[in-house]
């Protein structure tokens, strides 16, 4: 009875209801998963963008720029390293990391006391053509990108704005369901169905609508995203310092949002909930009786075996 009136009958006569109510969910969980994984992606940008730029250089441990093939001679006395001369720069490698600051020390004394370096830094002011020591080894470059939480806070502000649109629109097409279904509860409560029973069959029919339109919401929200970092991915982006999104999902934050969302169905529910136990059956029987009429029913008789 249960299968019948809740699941077979629900489907073929209620078909475009479950429609209505997945295309309300599907669209508000669409919009909090695209602004979410937008804004991941936006952050993004830092480190799939700024932090290979400023590693470019970090292919050594320590590395004099601009140093003439004539002076790498100078250096041949260091400890602890391996030199290689490539495209105007000396790179040394270290081979004990643990004696860094000794190696390091020994190099700048050696840079200290060559006379064209000291020459060159105090006549010339173009010091990107300046002989100068660069130090890689345990540099990290996440120290000088600027980190600002305005973004993220700015995003969780607006998915809660969003919120009681959503609220709201999912109570009133949810309340024109229960609506719809009057008649159904009416005879479940008629035929003796308790309140908790009555409360679980909703529950799970809720839960099942919100997983399919958790699947479908988050999938749309993040191909949306991903189209528009696809774009930015075919633009040449160089010559821009403009920040752009790089397609990332923070699965730990759409976590978060699908628990949101999954608040907001269940308040949802709970307005329904309230509607759908405050229904009198009392009436059940009232438009379902059927009337007797002997004429027409006499036939069954007569057409009935004697035996019977």
């Amino acid at each position: 009875m249960f299968y019948k009136l809740m699941c077979q009958r629900s489907y073929q006569r209620y078909k475009k209801s479950y429609i209505n109510i997945l295309l309300v969910f599907i669209l508000s969980l669409s919009m909090l998963s695209f602004v979410n994984i937008f804004c991941d992606s936006l952050y993004n940008y830092n480190e799939e963008v700024v932090v290979p730029i400023l590693m470019a250089d970090h292919t050594c441990d320590i590395r004099i720029k601009y140093i003439k093939e004539s002076e790498v001679g100078l250096f041949y006395g260091v400890p602890n390293v391996e030199m290689e001369y490539r495209d105007g720069n000396l790179d040394f490698f270290l081979i004990d990391t643990e004696k860094f600051e000794e190696t390091l020390r020994y190099i700048q004394i050696v840079f200290d006391g060559h006379k064209r370096f000291a020459e060159y830094i105090e006549t010339h002011d173009n010091w990107d053509e300046a002989p100068w020591i660069y130090v890689y080894y345990g540099v990290d470059v996440h120290e000088n990108i600027e980190t600002t939480n305005t973004r993220r806070i700015t995003t969780y502000v607006f998915q809660l704005l969003m919120l009681p649109l959503a609220v709201t629109a999912m109570i009133m097409i949810y309340n024109n369901y229960i609506k719809q279904r009057a008649e159904d509860i009416r005879t479940l409560v008629g035929i003796g169905i308790s309140e908790q029973q009555l409360k679980k069959l909703f529950f799970i029919e809720c839960n099942i609508l919100y997983l399919i339109s958790a699947v479908i919401g988050v999938i749309t929200g993040g191909l949306l995203v991903w189209l528009n970092c696809l774009v930015c991915e075919f633009t040449d982006m160089s010559q821009t310092n403009a920040v752009y999104p790089v397609f990332h999902v923070d699965f730990l934050s759409l976590l978060v949002i699908l628990l949101l969302g999954y608040a907001v169905v269940n308040i949802t529910f709970l307005a329904g909930l309230k509607r759908i136990l405050k229904m009198d059956a009392s009436y059940t029987c009232a438009d379902t009786v059927v009337e007797f009429k002997p004429d027409k029913s006499r036939f069954l008789y007569y057409r009935s075996k004697r035996s019977f």
